[in-house]
């Protein structure tokens, strides 16, 4: 054998020495590494990039968790990985939606999050986002595809999230029918859900905070079952066709769900509702917050005023609530007959006593429950019966506005502003005042018995086109008071009227503006 094929020979059996060597040193080892010798931070890479897109019909951090104990301890202890909220009320059921939503929140921790919204049905946008609603101070970003499209990048606007806070829900309640568009018009580009207003102070620590503004528009309202708890200062609640039926039972309801309001406005179309179809009662919705309350243009101004217990409420404002037509069905949210619900035994001319009937009741109802320490009522187009302004103006005792516009008001009921004595019917204007409506010259409102006054807090007084009031007994009735309470000493018991305004009404006549003007001076205003 020559050298080189010797050499040759050796440099083989070395190498299969090295080989087998190698083999010996792996026994046990696979030539292909497993997920089970993954790091765990590998891991949670994958889990959380897993998360940010999932498919039509699985929620990954759900199947992950289920694989095996290890993988659910991860998921279940990364927090990152439930960043990404994906709900479709095609997919799951609103109450499932709303478990997926806590669940998520809760994983989640304080981190921010994105939530992703597929819409089969545009009346589902609220309850699908209710329970995440009082955690806005987190989201991130808000996308909506289905029905409605959006995209809404939360930290364009604050780059310190955990200061934004949801303040204003307006909810539309739209036709039932597609509007057919007259010429070349192009349809309006449905409103952005949310909106933010600009800084506000939030007090003494020096801090400010975004007010973040909710627009939706719904067929009809949800149901308390489809709803969490949504922290709001404000709601705005708006009927744009008189194709849908007012709901009362729906609106009470709804409002169950809104315990921190402060502020309501109801703006509804003149349209009575239909009645319950059963006599289970309705809830008393408790808001110990509200401040302000609005009803306008609605047909059931009785039965929300009856079943709202708003024990801080401060201002009140009904307008354009008359309705020359008969309300059928205006007591059938009630249960029980209630004191004063009976005819006005005063007679006095109304253009519209249905409507009288029904505000004033609810608006005993709402007192006599809450005993409110109304400050402001203010009455546009809006009217009630004499015996229960009689009713209600013995117990406003903290009223310090009355503003009412267009009212069919008799004298009776200015005469309850002047002066009188316990156990005295309502005085007429002639015997406070004088006959004829001057002054007789005589203090006819200081007797032994010491006289009181009606709404004792009351500062500013506006009656305007009030045409069935005679300009006598307006002129007699507010001077006695003013007259009254102006050389009152104690002003814990009662306040000088400081701005009253008596605008249109036609039988009050330059002479009563003297009249008053002697006692009221520049507090007197008769124009606009």
């Amino acid at each position: 054998m020559s050298p080189a094929a010797i050499h040759n020979e050796r440099a083989c059996l070395d190498d299969s020495k090295l080989h087998k060597k190698h083999k010996r040193d792996y026994v046990g080892i696979p030539v292909t590494a497993t997920v089970d010798h993954l790091p765990v931070e590998l891991l949670i890479q994958i889990f959380v990039h897993c998360s940010r897109s999932p498919s039509e019909r699985v929620l990954p951090q759900i199947t992950i968790s289920l694989v095996c104990r290890f993988w659910r301890d991860i998921i279940l202890h990364t927090p990152h990985a439930w960043q990404h909220i994906f709900l479709d009320d095609r997919l799951r059921s609103i109450r499932a939606s709303h478990t997926q939503a806590i669940t998520w929140l809760h994983r989640s921790q304080n981190l921010t999050v994105d939530i992703h919204i597929h819409l089969a049905d545009s009346d589902n946008l609220l309850p699908l986002t209710s329970p995440l609603l009082a955690h806005v101070r987190r989201w991130r970003r808000f996308t909506l595809v289905g029905q409605l499209q959006e995209d809404m990048d939360f930290t364009a606007f604050s780059h310190d999230a955990s200061l934004a806070i949801l303040d204003n829900l307006t909810v539309i309640i739209k036709s039932l029918e597609v509007p057919t568009l007259v010429g070349p018009q192009e349809p309006q580009p449905p409103m952005k859900t949310f909106h933010w207003s600009v800084l506000h102070d939030l007090g003494f620590s020096g801090s400010r905070f975004h007010k973040i503004i909710m627009h939706t528009e719904v067929f009809r309202l949800p149901i308390p079952q489809h709803l969490s708890a949504v922290r709001l200062q404000s709601l705005v609640i708006r009927e744009n066709s008189l194709d849908n039926v007012p709901d009362p039972t729906r609106l009470i309801n709804f409002l169950l769900c809104c315990p921190e309001l402060r502020v309501f406005h109801y703006h509804a179309l003149p349209h009575e509702p239909s009645p319950p179809l059963d006599r289970i009662p309705l809830p008393i919705v408790h808001l110990p917050r509200l401040h302000t309350l609005v009803l306008r243009s609605t047909c059931a101004v009785r039965a929300i005023l009856s079943h709202i217990d708003a024990p801080d409420l401060r201002e009140l404002y009904l307008e354009h609530t008359n309705m020359e037509f008969q309300l059928q069905h205006s007591a059938a949210f009630t249960t029980e007959l209630e004191e004063g619900d009976s005819g006005d035994e005063a007679a006095d001319f109304s253009q519209s006593p249905w409507s009288d009937h029904a505000t004033g009741m609810g608006l005993r109802s709402l007192l006599r429950r809450s005993n409110p320490p109304l400050e402001v009522l203010e009455m546009d187009y809006a009217d009630m019966r004499t015996k229960d302004f009689l009713w209600c103006f013995d117990r406003l005792n903290s009223l310090q506005e009355f503003r009412i516009v267009a009212s069919d008001m008799s004298d009776k009921v200015v005469s309850m502003l002047a002066p009188f004595r316990i156990g005295d019917r309502p005085r007429s204007a002639s015997s406070m005042f004088g006959t004829d409506g001057s002054e007789d010259g005589t203090d006819t409102a200081l007797t032994p018995e010491q006289p009181h006054v009606r709404m004792p807090k009351l500062s500013a007084l506006e009656l305007w086109n009030c045409q069935r009031l005679t300009g006598n007994a307006v002129a007699a009735s507010l001077g006695a008071r003013v007259r009254y309470t102006d050389q009152v000493a104690d002003r814990n018991a009662y306040s000088k009227l400081s701005d009253v305004a008596i605008i249109g009404c036609a039988d009050f006549l330059p002479k009563h503006a003297i009249m008053l003007s002697s006692v009221l001076g520049e507090r007197l205003r008769t124009q606009a």
